[in-house]
């Protein structure tokens, strides 16, 4: 399960947090300047280390509206049925947060692990 904010009730990894069926996701202004939202997830059977791929793409023209190639090693925390991560910073290219307010996006993301399994899922959010 992916997730970017709370945990909704979806398939394939598990889901996306926040801005999950038609609930609005917070873009975050970074200390350093730059807007992002904060991506994490769960996935399950995967053994670590893991490496996340993710990001955010306009919902009408599937454009990455994110950095390219964002990418991160996670190691996340064992407990219960799933294995969850968090922290995942999916940095806009554009550092006008006007620009994607009210926007409809698709937060994404997929992991693997060592031995190349790999887990995805993705979630449809507006921006506020």
């Amino acid at each position: 399960m992916l997730r970017a904010s709370r945990v909704p009730d979806l398939d394939g990894l598990g889901g996306i947090r926040g801005g999950c069926g038609g609930e609005s996701l917070p873009i975050i202004e970074g200390w350093q300047g730059g807007f992002h939202v904060l991506v994490g997830g769960r996935s399950r059977g995967l053994e670590e280390p893991l490496v996340a791929d993710f990001g955010v793409r306009d919902r009408a023209s599937g454009e990455s509206l994110t950095y390219l190639d964002l990418e991160q090693k996670v190691h996340p925390d064992h407990g219960g049925d799933w294995d969850e991560f968090s922290g995942l910073v999916a940095r806009f290219r554009h550092d006008d947060p006007s620009l994607y307010t009210g926007g409809r996006v698709v937060v994404w993301a997929r992991v693997t692990d060592d031995a190349g399994e790999t887990q995805s899922d993705e979630v449809e959010a507006t921006l506020r």
